[in-house]
């Protein structure tokens, strides 16, 4: 995108030290980039799904069944969870705690240049992090494991037996583009509106941000680096936690003046 804030950010740069050692050999005496002012740079609202969109969601995700299973813990991982695509991808079975029910986000998975996949280290050193997710994806994922033994039985020889926690039918680990393909599938195939894996990230910091959750908690659940990160993206739905926090207090107040007002009759 030429228009975007890095790269006119990039191109400043490139341009201005190349009038720079204009300067140097005296064949100009200013720097024209000098008093160039760059446009902040904006953050786009997030979307996601509201709490409707996310029941009718999960109604779909309880139709996943054998080699979808895989998709389903996905899906629902990201949702509860969320996790960005490529730490899902990196999830392997010693990450996994299911006494605890947590997983360790400590590596990720990313698409390679000569095809497969490649495991890399986190975004950020925030996003090495243990989180917490809720029983009923416990159930799924132990469901999932006995998937794979099954499938290996089966397959025998023809069966890879890796460790990531998401695979397809051979074991291999599952291609960096097929959770997309099969989101889009799934939500065409039941009416609901297209988002990205991403964008269930957002769905679950909006959740978060409805149960009051504070900006530090969700901050280090969701790996960020720091706290103006969620602060810039999810900013608006603070400001609407804010005024329904001032709704609450107005009726709750206005209760209190009813009480009073009947116990002084």
């Amino acid at each position: 995108d030429l228009h975007s804030f890095p790269t006119r950010r990039s191109s400043d740069l490139v341009v201005s030290a190349s009038f720079e050692r204009y300067i140097k050999l005296d064949v100009l005496s200013v720097n024209p980039c000098e008093n160039i002012v760059l446009p902040k740079k904006k953050h786009a609202e997030a979307q996601f799904y509201d709490e409707d969109e996310v029941l009718l969601f999960l109604d779909a995700l309880d139709q996943l069944d054998g080699p979808d299973l895989v998709y389903k813990v996905l899906f629902e991982l990201a949702l509860f969870c969320g996790f960005r695509k490529s730490e899902l991808l990196g999830i392997e079975m010693q990450d996994l705690d299911l006494q605890q029910c947590k997983i360790k986000i400590r590596q990720t998975r990313y698409r390679a240049d000569g095809g497969g996949s490649r495991l890399d280290t986190p975004k950020t050193t925030k996003s090495v992090r243990d989180v917490a997710f809720p029983e009923t994806i416990k159930k799924d994922i132990v469901k999932l494991i006995a998937y794979y033994s099954e499938q290996a039985l089966m397959l025998r020889d023809e069966w890879h037996a890796s460790t990531a926690l998401f695979r397809g039918t051979f074991g291999r680990p599952i291609g960096t583009t097929q959770p997309l393909k099969k989101l889009h599938a799934l939500q065409d195939k039941y009416g609901l509106k297209r988002i990205t894996l991403h964008q269930l990230r957002h769905t679950n910091v909006s959740i978060m941000i409805s149960m009051g959750l504070d900006l530090k908690t969700i901050q280090e659940r969701g790996g960020y680096s720091n706290s103006s990160t969620p602060l810039n993206i999810y900013g608006h739905l603070f400001r609407n936690q804010d005024s329904q926090i001032a709704e609450n207090l107005y009726n709750l107040a206005a209760k209190t003046k009813n009480a009073t007002n009947v116990r002084q009759k």
